[in-house]
């Protein structure tokens, strides 16, 4: 039911705010987070950029949640291909818990975890790699995921955009608005997750 929302961007402006998010994360976990994008012709896109944003933020999201005191890396390839499309890859590394082969399939379904233990431990919907893997449909494009058992995870999305125009790129600065609110207004913010709450 999802409408995509198409607009002009940088893939790695895109990259680089979604990985600065997740920087004190890192941290906090003791990993370190690397992240480079190889765009060649600076080829701007065109396409829901909040969308590509989300597929690399669960991505991340899943990667240091089961990554402590280790190496996260994110690479984004970004190559122009005919008829005004780009083709793009984003690869998601980790050395982390990783997952038994015999679950690669199960973890893309619907509110599912590799196992109970996983649950309990780590929390968390079941839904991240669900979600990539629709988005990436949306986009033309496919995921693919490769682990080993307490070695790491490598996931891989194939994405397709059409090319787009820095001309028409917005400037990301709008004017934050004004809003007034009654003296004493206060917010409760409910969550189980800190970093949601922050």
């Amino acid at each position: 039911k999802l409408t995509l929302n198409n607009l002009h961007f940088d893939p790695g402006t895109e990259v680089k705010n979604v990985c600065t998010l997740f920087t004190n994360m890192a941290e906090k976990s003791g990993n370190t987070l690397r992240y480079r994008v190889e765009n060649m012709q600076k080829t701007i896109l065109f396409g829901d950029a909040q969308r590509f944003q989300q597929i690399l933020y669960n991505l991340l999201s899943n990667a240091l949640k089961f990554t402590e005191n280790g190496l996260v890396e994110v690479s984004v390839q970004v190559l122009r291909i005919e008829n005004n499309t780009a083709s793009l890859t984003v690869n998601v590394k980790d050395n982390g818990l990783g997952i038994d082969a015999s679950n690669i399939d199960k973890i893309f379904q619907d509110f599912t975890q590799e196992d109970e233990y996983t649950a309990v431990k780590y929390g968390g919907t079941g839904l991240g790699l669900s979600i990539v893997k629709k988005l990436a449909e949306l986009f033309n494009g496919s995921v693919n995921l490769e682990s080993t058992k307490g070695v790491g995870t490598l996931v891989t999305c194939n994405l397709r955009f059409e090319t787009g125009e820095l001309a028409k790129m917005s400037s990301g600065n709008p004017e934050d608005p004004v809003i007034e609110l009654p003296e004493g207004f206060r917010f409760l913010v409910a969550d189980d997750e800190d970093y949601n709450c922050k």
